[in-house]
């Protein structure tokens, strides 16, 4: 799993200033295998998968608005790893300026 988790973050990386136009199909449908891996009991492949999140939004590959919806089961979620896990891709992702003030306020709504 964490091979995989790797090679997409590198994929996001090299497309570069193109990833948005590049890895926008792959990212969004490999969003919910990567955010399960993001539950897993694993330290490594837990921070993996989070970190792959973050890339995909760092490169705009998923647009902050989308991953807001994607990212709500998290706060309802059996496992305590996915709640982290989520939270720690949304405060990165408001960390390195990717996400709007919008985006922000409705996350804040939806985990509430």
């Amino acid at each position: 799993a964490r091979s995989a988790l790797i090679a997409m973050r590198a994929i996001v990386a090299r497309a570069g200033a193109d990833a948005d136009a590049l890895c926008a199909a792959g990212a969004a449908s490999a969003w919910p295998h990567v955010f399960a891996r993001a539950s897993s009991a694993q330290d490594a492949v837990r921070a993996d998968a989070v970190a792959t999140l973050e890339a995909f939004l760092a490169a705009r590959c998923v647009r902050a608005s989308d991953a807001v919806a994607r990212l709500a089961p998290a706060w309802t979620h059996a496992n305590w790893r996915a709640r982290e896990s989520a939270l720690k891709v949304f405060s990165g992702t408001l960390s390195r300026g990717c996400a709007r003030e919008d985006d922000a306020r409705e996350m804040f709504k939806r985990a509430c």
